[in-house]
């Protein structure tokens, strides 16, 4: 499968997450936020990896990577591991993704982009399939 790349030919961030199913997190992701599947690496061989990608985001890339021989941890209490993406229309989007997943309560950081509290984008969190905090914002 080919690689869609954004429109300067490069990815401007490629995410690596170890996932415990490939089409588990492969159908997550298409599903709750669009992505699609663009290519396979490794194919049938330990740390098989897919490359997935959004239109409206063409810059970034998700590549998921089955684990091997190691349990997944998804985002630590505590760590800085997620994605995140800006969604101008939020609140549409919340009420699909609140039909699919739990959307985790507010949290006291700043919101992305640095915004304080007083002036804090919206944005709401939730869990993928292997517990990796995912995010999306408006401004």
């Amino acid at each position: 499968m080919a690689n869609r790349q954004s429109k300067d030919g490069a990815n401007a961030a490629r995410l690596y997450f170890d996932v415990s199913d490939l089409k588990r997190s492969a159908l997550f992701y298409e599903r709750v936020l669009g992505f699609r599947v663009v290519g396979v690496y490794r194919r049938g061989l330990p740390y098989e990896s897919w490359m997935l990608t959004r239109e409206s985001h063409p810059g970034v890339m998700v590549v998921i990577r089955q684990s091997y021989r190691r349990p997944v941890v998804g985002s630590l209490p505590g760590g800085f591991t997620r994605l995140s993406l800006h969604e101008p229309d939020l609140a549409m989007r919340r009420a699909e993704i609140e039909k699919t997943v739990r959307v985790l309560p507010p949290s006291e950081r700043a919101a992305p982009g640095g915004a304080t509290a007083e002036g804090a984008a919206a944005y709401l969190e939730f869990l993928d399939p292997d517990g990796y905090v995912l995010e999306l914002y408006s401004e």
